[in-house]
């Protein structure tokens, strides 16, 4: 099931740059130590406008890359985070022959690779990285991929969890959510 069209960019924050003493962060020891691997995960949803959706998700993710600035820079050395805002790599993806519930109902784990936009095993740079893949039926699926190094997987649902309510508008959920990073 390949796609047909696919659309890359870097999503930026929105805010501006990360001021010079909060550009460095240092990963703990043990976050030094760990594989360069990426945690997935993929949400499924059924009917969206995606024109509107496509818009949505960038702005929001912008939004939230402003609380959460070292995902939007580099990894360095597996040892620190350039917070140089150089963005999260934003992919998108027509699948305009295949139907979400085939996917959901008949997908084994090798044909879910390709509704992420990195390999599990890691190596980049890039902390974050988003594909959002629309279906002929309507459908959609958004696979973020966050670096182990940077974050667990409790971290990745609070991040999900502050884009969503980005994208909802709703800026109470967005400021509670807001994590502290010790430079």
């Amino acid at each position: 099931m390949a796609s047909s069209e696919i659309a890359k960019e870097m999503i930026k924050p929105s805010s501006s740059p990360a001021p010079p003493h909060l550009r460095k962060l240092q990963l703990s020891f043990l976050d030094q130590l760990a594989p360069p691997i990426y945690i997935h995960i993929i949400l499924f949803y059924y009917h969206h406008n995606s024109g509107e959706t496509s818009r949505k998700l960038k702005r929001s993710l912008s939004d939230a890359l402003a609380i959460y600035y070292p995902l939007a820079g580099r990894l360095r050395d597996n040892s620190w985070v350039d917070c140089n805002d150089a963005g999260a790599e934003y992919v998108e993806a027509w699948f305009n022959n295949v139907q979400l519930s085939d996917v959901v109902e008949k997908s084994g784990k090798e044909e879910l690779k390709q509704y992420v936009p990195l390999e599990p095993s890691g190596g980049e740079d890039i902390p974050l990285a988003v594909q959002v893949s629309f279906f002929g039926c309507g459908g959609m699926a958004i696979g973020v991929c966050l670096s182990h190094s940077l974050a667990d997987a409790m971290s990745l649902v609070t991040f999900i969890n502050a884009w969503a309510a980005a994208c909802r508008g709703d800026a109470k959920t967005i400021a509670v959510t807001q994590p502290t990073f010790a430079h």
